[in-house]
């Protein structure tokens, strides 16, 4: 959720355009946040899937990644045409802000080993 937090604060503080503004928020902060959530995504594939299945969840994740890729390059400059750039990166920030409810679904439980002791079955 810290990651989602500050891309999403990145993208509103670049929608000031100022070249510090910029560097910061589409910089900085979605670099960092992008980090943030890239490596808490992966963490939580290896904490819920196992053997062959593990492979396939990073693939469809890293699909979705390079899908995200592809498709949002072009609709932010759909954006841009129609609500000039100040309005494609408050939609975008709103947009972004989906992370948040998102991360919810990650677990914050750690995984507990079960002990066997004798004459019980675990």
């Amino acid at each position: 959720a810290i990651g989602g937090l500050v891309i999403v604060s990145g993208v509103l503080f670049s929608a000031f355009p100022l070249l510090p503004n910029l560097y910061l928020g589409l910089g900085v902060a979605l670099g960092t946040g992008g980090c943030m959530c890239s490596i808490t995504g992966v963490l939580e594939i290896n904490k819920k899937f196992t053997g062959s299945t593990r492979g396939l969840a990073h693939g469809f994740s890293l699909a979705g990644n390079t899908l995200g890729g592809l498709v949002l390059p072009g609709l932010i400059a759909l954006m841009v045409e129609g609500w000039g750039y100040k309005g494609a990166m408050l939609i975008l920030g709103g947009l972004l802000l989906h992370i948040l409810p998102a991360s919810l679904f990650y677990s914050n439980m750690k995984q507990s080993k079960v002990i066997k002791t004798e004459g019980t079955r675990a």
